[in-house]
């Protein structure tokens, strides 16, 4: 499914590939699902606390896509030109549409109300806000299930027919892509049970030191 047109520069094109593939494997397969499950596995048992790890992983996250997002719109011309597959169209739709979430994600949260105080409750909140966290809440997973979308169509888009890719010996690159996709999932599931359980437990630690005390 690579482009004749780019078939006089193969190495190049493999370059440019690896590039705005890992950049969104490890944006949408890991830091941005590992600090949304972090989050919110932790939130109801210290909504307060200053969420390190959450800002990080989601703010750089977001980061790496936006940047493989802009990379591959300015080195691929899937949206501008002819004959364009309505497989690799429909790849690019899909992370059009996840990176403009993450953005969208990023501006709610921004606007949302940080932190919840003790006793404060929703239904005190303006309606703005009460759009803006209800929002933030439940469209976030909807720009992650596009995002992870977009990523394993575009590890299909690298299984390499074209004869100079093949001489070069990349004919297993999507096997290569959608093992990095796993594994960086993999990861996510190990590193969210680390954090969250660790997180926990000392924070039910806190708790008891502070009952004690008093």
């Amino acid at each position: 499914m690579i482009d004749r047109e780019l078939a006089y520069d193969p190495e190049k094109r493999h370059g440019q590939i690896q590039i705005h593939a890992w950049l969104l494997i490890w944006s949408w397969g890991f830091l941005i699902p590992c600090g949304t499950l972090i989050w919110t596995h932790t939130k109801r048992r210290q909504p307060s606390h200053p969420y390190t790890h959450f800002l990080f992983s989601g703010l750089v996250g977001v980061t790496l896509a936006i940047a493989g997002f802009a990379y591959g719109i300015a080195k691929f011309t899937t949206f501008s030109r002819e004959g364009v597959s309505a497989f690799r169209m429909a790849h690019a739709v899909t992370g059009t549409i996840a990176t403009i979430g993450a953005m969208i994600q990023t501006l709610l949260y921004a606007f949302m109300r940080k932190p919840r105080y003790p006793g404060e409750k929703p239904s005190d909140w303006p309606r703005w806000q009460k759009i803006g966290q209800f929002s933030h809440k439940y469209l976030g997973w909807v720009w992650l299930l596009f995002g992870l979308v977009a990523c394993e169509t575009g590890t299909h888009m690298t299984n390499v027919t074209h004869p100079d890719f093949l001489y070069l010996g990349w004919d297993h690159e999507d096997e290569i892509y959608t093992g990095g996709l796993i594994g960086a999932l993999l990861a996510t599931a190990v590193v969210t049970m680390t954090v969250v359980l660790g997180h926990n437990h000392y924070h039910d630690k806190l708790l008891e030191a502070k009952k004690d005390d008093e």
